[in-house]
């Protein structure tokens, strides 16, 4: 029976749910094993052969994702496999701690298919191009990465031709300065001394780095730094290997933009909604304040989709939100929730008051004509409004409520607001 040769992969996460999610993306590509606990996972990594990559969920019970990677790179056998970290954490106090411990990468949770391939796929090329880095000088002549090569002092000794591709200039022009002559500015000197601090503890640093080409143009390149030891333990060398990553950082940007917002509006979505609207609700509950969620409809809507057709409704959808921006504060949150519908989040209230008055802009605001392809057309909206902590104190029954309070305004007439109350719903609950 054939070898299979392909990378093996570790997958670490204690919810199975999570592990059949990253089996399902990978497994077509890689051979994997999985682990529900860090002790599974570690007992895994001891075993002949090594993985060559770990995907590792830092929340874990018992022992967590950060002491499983220090074990990992405590081990000559994993101290340099590449290690990704599965977070919902996306703190910077969080990115540091595991930088500092050696990770190589973070993915935020929910997990991003084609991301999470590009990535895992990224970092195994580079493992095996670090590798074949020490044995071949010809790896660095045809390497698709850039690499530089300093002395201790940073002065650069040597670079290969795709750094030369990539930033545009030639060696001659490079060789001798430091790297900071292509430094595009955009990271203060505490991003240097994290840096720096983690090369001097853990002998290498990865991570993302914006810089500036010879023509002044600025690109963000991925970007790992290793120091080079000879057999004294002296310090001989630093080496860095990049990859231009804007074309990655472009399709994750429109990745999450079409994850959280709106393709017709622009506006978020009801995904990105609600989690505002739950952070909200933690930051309330902590500092016992008041905020507003808020639900509309259009009225007539549909006639305009029935007389003038589906682009016609589009277009007016898309003026509709900026109307609906303009109505409110930076602060707070409008969203589509799908079809005519729209959801607004008023941040920090101090009284009632105050949300009554956003939506009676909103209500005069989409009351005025729109011009849409050449008609004159005229809506309106019915909007239901329900109060932190009064009406509800989660994101469920702060829009259900809501959605009620608008069938409400629609009864009473359309063109109007109503606040939540328990007396026109006695059943509601």
């Amino acid at each position: 029976m054939e070898h299979d040769t392909r990378p093996l992969l570790l997958l670490v996460d204690d919810v199975p749910t999570n592990l059949h999610v990253l089996v399902s993306i990978l497994q077509r590509e890689y051979r994997l094993k999985t682990a529900t606990s860090g002790r599974q996972a570690l007992e895994i990594a001891a075993r002949k052969e090594t993985p060559d990559l770990v995907l590792l969920d830092i929340m874990m019970p018992e022992m967590d994702g950060h002491l499983v990677l220090q074990s990992l790179r405590a081990a000559p056998a994993t101290r340099d496999v590449p290690v990704i970290f599965l977070t919902a954490d996306t703190s910077n106090e969080a990115e540091v701690q595991g930088l500092e411990e050696g990770v190589d990468d973070f993915l935020t949770k929910p997990i991003v298919a084609p991301v999470l391939r590009a990535r895992v796929k990224a970092h195994l090329q580079r493992r095996q191009m670090e590798k074949q880095l020490q044995l071949s000088d010809q790896i660095l002549k045809n390497t698709l990465e850039g690499i530089v090569i300093t002395d201790p002092e940073t002065r650069i000794l040597d670079v290969n031709p795709a750094y030369c591709r990539m930033m545009g200039y030639e060696a001659a022009e490079i060789i001798g300065k430091t790297p900071k002559v292509t430094s595009s500015g955009r990271h203060d000197a505490d991003f240097y001394r994290e840096m720096w601090s983690s090369i001097d503890r853990n002998g290498r640093w990865v991570g993302e780095v914006w810089d500036r080409r010879k023509d002044g143009s600025e690109f963000p390149k991925w970007l790992s730094i290793t120091a080079i030891y000879n057999n004294a333990g002296e310090l001989t060398n630093y080496v860095g290997v990049f990859s231009d990553i804007s074309v990655l950082k472009t399709a994750e940007e429109n990745l999450q933009r079409m994850a959280f917002y709106d393709a017709l509006t622009d506006l978020p979505n009801r995904t990105l909604y609600r989690d505002r609207v739950e952070q909200e609700l933690a930051v309330s509950h902590r500092n016992n304040l008041r905020f507003a969620v808020i639900f509309l409809d259009l009225d007539r809507f549909k006639a305009v989709n029935d007389t003038l057709g589906h682009d016609a409704g589009d277009e007016l959808l898309r003026l509709v939100a900026r109307r609906l921006r303009g109505s409110i504060r930076e602060s707070d949150t409008v969203a589509r929730q799908g079809g005519d519908e729209f959801m607004a989040l008023l941040r920090d209230l101090r009284q009632r008051e105050d949300a009554a008055s956003v939506a009676a802009n909103i209500v005069e605001a989409l009351q005025r004509p729109f011009e849409v392809f050449g008609h004159r057309i005229e809506i309106g909206t019915s909007i239901g409004i329900a109060i932190y902590p009064e009406h509800g104190r989660d994101f469920d029954a702060l829009s259900r409520h809501a959605d009620m309070a608008m069938y409400q305004a629609k009864h009473a007439g359309r063109g109007t607001f109503r606040f939540y109350s328990e007396s026109d719903f006695p059943l509601a609950e």
